[in-house]
C-alpha cells in the first residue's frame, strides 16, 4: 500500500499496483526507488476529498480500463459513448470537474484527463459567451470584431 498525503496531511491509502497502472507520475516516482528505500508516503498537493475520488477512479479503472462503452474504431461515425460508471463518476459540479482535471494532469492520469475534458466539452458545447459567463461567474466580453479576429487567427480549429 502507498499513502498519498493530502495538503491537509490526511493519509489516503491506495494499492501500489493499481496506482502505478493509472498514474504515470506515481509510477515514475515508485520505479525510481531503485535503492529500495520503500517510498510509502507521497505528498499530493490537493484536498483529501479529491484524492479519495481519484483513488476510487483508479480502483475502478484498474479492472475496467476503458471509459467508453463502444470502441471508436468499430464505430463508423467515430462517436464514443461514456460507460455508465464513468458517466456517474464525472456527474459532479463544475468546480469538482476542474479539480479532477487539475489533479489528473498533475498525476498524469491520461484516461481521467480525457473523461474530464469530455465532460467540459458537454458543458460548453453550443453555449453563448453570455451563457458561459453566467455559468462560470466570469465577466469576459468581446466584440464581434474581436471574436472574428480570434476565429480567423485560429481558423483551422473552427473548421467543421
Amino acid at each position: 500500500m502507498i499513502n498519498l498525503i493530502s495538503n491537509s496531511n490526511v493519509v489516503c491509502k491506495v494499492d501500489k499496483t493499481i496506482i502505478m497502472s493509472t498514474s504515470i507520475l506515481l509510477k515514475d516516482i515508485l520505479e525510481d526507488d531503485k535503492n529500495n528505500e520503500c517510498i510509502f508516503d507521497i505528498p499530493i498537493p490537493f484536498e483529501d476529498n479529491i484524492i479519495k475520488k481519484i483513488i476510487d477512479y483508479c480502483n475502478y479503472f484498474y479492472y475496467v480500463p476503458s471509459i467508453y462503452e463502444n470502441d471508436a474504431e468499430d464505430d463508423a461515425e467515430d462517436i464514443k459513448t461514456i460507460s455508465n460508471w464513468y458517466a456517474t463518476f464525472i456527474n459532479v459540479d463544475d468546480e469538482m470537474v476542474f479539480k479532477l482535471l487539475r489533479i489528473s494532469d498533475f498525476l498524469n492520469i491520461e484516461s481521467l484527463s480525457e473523461l474530464c475534458s469530455a465532460k467540459i466539452i458537454t458543458i460548453i458545447k453550443d453555449k453563448t459567451l453570455n451563457e458561459l459567463n453566467e455559468r462560470f461567474n466570469t465577466d469576459m466580453h468581446c466584440t464581434r470584431e474581436e471574436s472574428e479576429e480570434f476565429k480567423s487567427s485560429y481558423n483551422w480549429k473552427f473548421k467543421v
